[in-house]
C-alpha cells in the first residue's frame, strides 16, 4: 500500500476541512513550506487539492500547484475544479502525473469519457460519499451537494469509461481521526477490480495498518491519502515511510 501525503489549498495556504465543511477550515502554513517538509522526508507521491477551484469549478491556484507538483522525483495527483479538458491539460502537460476528477464523473459523462480516452491511465475518479439513509450517495461540487448516484453504481460507470483508479472518501470521517471506513473499502474490492485509494478518518499508524491488511480475492488497497494526521503530528511521517512506500 502506498502512503500519499495530502495538501489541500485555500488562498495559497495548506489547510484541512473537517467533513468537507468550508466553515471549518484548519489553517497550517503556506503551501510551499508544507511541501518542502514533505519533500525533505523523501516522499515519492503527493496528493494536492485546490479547494478554491473545487468550489468555483475551475483551476485557481495553478501556478502554485505547478511549482509544487513538478518537484523532481515526486509523482503528483492533482484535483479540484478539473471539469474541462482545458483544465486537465493545464496540469497533465506540465508534469502532473494524474488529475483527480469528481463532479464531472456524475454530471458530465461526455467530458469524463473524453478525458479518459485522451489521457488513459492518468485519471483518478474521486468518489466522495455520504450516508443518506441506507445509501452511500456520491457528493459533488467540493462536497457541497449530494448527487442521486450511489457509490457502487458510480464505480461501475468509471470502469465502463476505462478509469480503474478510484479515490473513495467517507466525508463523515474526513479530518476526524475516527478511523477509516474499511467496511466499505472491503465491499468495493469484493465487487470490483480497481486500484482503490482510501481517504478519510486516518489518525494513527494503527489505522494505516488496518487499511494495509484489507485483502479480498487477492485485491488490496492500492494507496491511502493522509492529510490532517500528518500536519497535526499525530502520525510520524518518517516512521510511516519506513513501513509503506510513497
Amino acid at each position: 500500500m502506498k502512503l500519499i501525503p495530502a495538501i489541500d489549498i485555500i488562498n495559497g495556504r495548506c489547510v484541512r476541512l473537517v467533513q468537507g465543511n468550508y466553515d471549518s477550515v484548519i489553517d497550517y502554513e503556506d503551501v510551499e513550506t508544507a511541501a518542502s517538509y514533505l519533500f525533505s522526508l523523501g516522499i515519492g507521491s503527493i496528493h494536492i487539492v485546490d479547494l478554491d477551484a473545487a468550489k468555483v469549478g475551475y483551476p485557481v491556484n495553478v501556478d502554485l500547484i505547478e511549482r509544487v507538483a513538478t518537484k523532481i522525483g515526486v509523482e503528483a495527483q492533482v484535483g479540484g475544479g478539473v471539469r474541462s479538458l482545458e483544465s486537465a491539460r493545464k496540469y497533465l502537460e506540465k508534469g502532473v502525473a494524474r488529475v483527480i476528477v469528481g463532479t464531472s464523473v456524475v454530471h458530465d459523462r461526455e467530458y469524463f469519457a473524453s478525458l479518459n480516452k485522451e489521457y488513459p491511465g492518468r485519471v483518478i475518479a474521486s468518489l466522495d460519499y455520504r450516508r443518506v439513509g441506507r445509501t452511500l450517495a456520491v457528493a459533488t461540487h467540493g462536497w457541497q451537494e449530494n448527487s442521486e448516484i450511489e457509490l457502487f453504481r458510480a464505480i461501475e460507470d468509471c470502469l465502463d469509461f476505462g478509469c480503474k483508479r478510484i479515490l473513495a472518501t467517507d466525508i463523515s470521517k474526513d479530518g476526524t481521526f475516527k478511523g477509516p471506513d474499511t467496511r466499505t473499502y472491503t465491499a468495493i474490492l469484493e465487487r470490483f477490480d480497481v486500484e482503490l485509494i482510501a481517504s478519510g478518518g486516518v489518525g494513527t499508524l494503527a489505522d494505516l495498518e488496518e487499511l494495509s491488511e484489507v485483502n479480498v480475492a487477492s485485491r488490496s488497497i492500492f494507496g491511502a491519502v493522509v492529510g490532517r494526521a500528518i500536519h497535526d503530528g499525530r502520525i510520524d511521517l518518517k516512521e510511516a515511510l519506513s513501513k509503506w512506500t510513497s
